[in-house]
């Protein structure tokens, strides 16, 4: 029996937009907001006090952890340490910052994980952030040699772990970027004072305003270029499979895709479903070793697709999949080239795997 629920049609709008980004338009719309919130204030302020807290315990354990070195540890203060560390563990408390804390342990002990992400393996040198990455740690090895107190006990311990973290973990990059840009000026400022404070007592561009400057607009810049380029270098490939599909898709298909084709099919029509995509760590690993197995046509692999009634596949050529789904009888080509291949199911045909090419 269906039911229907009042509203349930609004569902299923896809790509709304706002055309009219103008300060009086923003501004209207802030105050409806506004007065939808009015009856429920107490929440709301609640709401984001709860959010802001959050938010704050979540990032204190680093930040304790210096004001623990350096007020405790070096101070010989065991008073201040007490309080810090009961601090440290008062933080721990934060459902979302111990939550991101597990997963993050979990996600780094899982191998099977590790060896499909590409973000999880080690850094790849030939990329440019890698090379600027490389060419701070030369500058910062420098810097200390010439003032080997220019940074406290918690910012080196900062930069090293982070550091060893990218090379054997490229996804950290981000982070270890970030503590490098705050933490490199001051450095430099130590190391060559005859060339830096001059120029801050002038009022003159400070590298650390040149750093600081840069690392704000790379997140727009990066923005932009998405916005700009939904698809991608490595999804332009896809395209013309991609574009093949979504010209004969139905809403009923069950449609069977390979992590990249899944990725690449969420940024060319987002809210379309995929079967699975890169983000591996959001399917669990049982998940994705039986869909790993069916596209490399391991044993057992013809169980998911009959199992799951698969109706219809965009797949990679570089999967074995690709190549035995294309001589099985029940699937017909819809368009096929050197990169990916489109099947769909031929109509009435059986689903036992007797039927299926070895």
């Amino acid at each position: 029996m269906r039911v229907w629920q009042a509203g349930s049609h609004l569902s299923m709008q896809r790509g709304a937009e706002v055309d009219d980004w103008s300060l009086r338009a923003t501004i209207r719309r802030a105050r409806l907001l506004a007065s939808l919130a009015r009856p429920y204030k107490a929440r709301v302020a609640l709401t984001l006090f709860t959010l802001l807290g959050a938010l704050v315990t979540a990032l204190a354990p680093p930040y304790l952890l210096g004001l623990a070195i350096d007020l405790g540890i070096r101070a010989g203060d065991l008073s201040k340490l007490s309080w810090i560390v009961a601090a440290f563990l008062g933080s721990l408390l934060n459902p979302y910052g111990i939550g991101v804390h597990r997963y993050i342990l979990a996600l780094s002990l899982n191998s099977y994980f590790n060896h499909n992400i590409e973000e999880l393996a080690s850094a790849d040198f030939s990329f440019f952030q890698f090379k600027l990455m490389l060419a701070m740690v030369i500058t910062l090895i420098a810097g200390l040699m010439r003032a080997p107190k220019a940074l406290r006990p918690a910012d080196l311990l900062h930069l090293l772990v982070f550091t060893v973290a990218t090379i054997l973990a490229a996804r950290f990059v981000v982070w270890t970027m970030l503590y490098y840009v705050l933490l490199l000026p001051t450095v430099l400022a130590h190391a060559w004072p005859s060339s830096t404070e001059p120029r801050f007592r002038r009022g003159e561009t400070s590298l650390l305003i040149v750093l600081s400057l840069t690392s704000l607009m790379a997140a727009p810049v990066l923005a932009a270029s998405g916005l700009a380029d939904t698809i991608g270098e490595n999804c332009r490939l896809l395209a013309s499979t991609l574009d093949a599909y979504l010209a004969d898709r139905r809403s009923t298909d069950r449609l069977l895709t390979d992590p990249m084709v899944g990725s690449c099919l969420i940024g060319a029509a987002p809210g379309v479903p995929v079967f699975i995509d890169t983000r591996f760590d959001f399917y669990g690993a049982e998940f994705v070793q039986r869909t790993m197995r069916t596209l490399l046509v391991q044993s057992g692999w013809r169980a998911l697709i009959d199992g799951l009634h698969v109706d219809v596949a965009v797949l990679e050529r570089r999967w074995p999949l690709a190549q035995a789904i294309t001589q099985d009888g029940r699937f017909k080509i819809l368009h096929e080239d050197e990169d990916a291949v489109l099947v769909r199911r031929v109509p009435d045909t059986a689903v036992s795997p007797a039927s299926v090419a070895p």
